[in-house]
């Protein structure tokens, strides 16, 4: 995935900056060409108005949204901003709950620390971070959550924010790691998995 940066469009005599409120789309038609013969091709203007709420369509998303202000060094950052209800859901938590607070509340002991540490020098080095490990829940239950997290870029090329999109996989894992340890009882990784979820269910029984 591309590094995304805040739109800088250039129209007519002038350029905007920020996101135009009316954005062009050039598409060049006919056979490929060189460099010099594009210049000279007859091009074609499609212009595109957007009248749609970009809150609405976060909100609606299936997948777990979550922004960050820029500040990667603990304990104050990186703080969240927005978190949309499949977030919400996911996790159990309540908007109000969130101010002040950062992803790290999401952490507990079978979260990989190895893995945040590589989250870090990815975004430190402008790279899409990928990756799962666990995370758990307002009410303590662990899930397996599988994100991307990547940077906003502003004008200057700095860092303005961070998203962070994000799903529980645990269900699929569930089924896969079953399917492993048929192949293979003595699977560790998989018998790891579900130490984990037995670990949980022990603890809310005795709760």
């Amino acid at each position: 995935m591309a590094n995304v940066r805040a739109a800088h469009v250039r129209r007519g005599s002038g350029s905007h900056e920020g996101l135009p409120p009316r954005p062009t789309c050039v598409i060049l038609t006919g056979k490929r060409r060189s460099p010099q013969r594009v210049c000279r091709a007859k091009i074609t203007i499609t212009t595109m108005q957007f009248k749609f709420d970009w809150f609405i369509v976060l909100e609606n998303l299936r997948r777990g949204i979550m922004v960050t202000d820029a500040t990667l060094d603990p304990p104050a950052g990186p703080r969240i901003l927005y978190v949309n209800r499949a977030w919400l859901k996911m996790t159990g938590y309540g908007r109000e709950e969130l101010s002040g607070k950062t992803p790290r509340i999401l952490q507990g002991r079978h979260t990989d620390r190895a893995l945040l540490r590589s989250l870090k020098v990815k975004l430190i080095n402008r790279e899409v971070f990928h990756g799962q490990t666990w995370n758990y829940r307002k009410n303590g239950e662990p899930f397996l959550m599988n994100w991307y997290c990547y940077a906003i870029y502003g004008e200057r090329g700095k860092a303005i924010y961070y998203v962070a999109e994000q799903e529980d996989v645990t269900e699929l894992n569930a089924l896969r790691m079953r399917q492993r340890l048929l192949v293979n009882p003595q699977d560790e990784e998989a018998a790891a998995f579900f130490a984990v979820l037995k670990e949980w269910k022990a603890i809310r029984k005795a709760g």
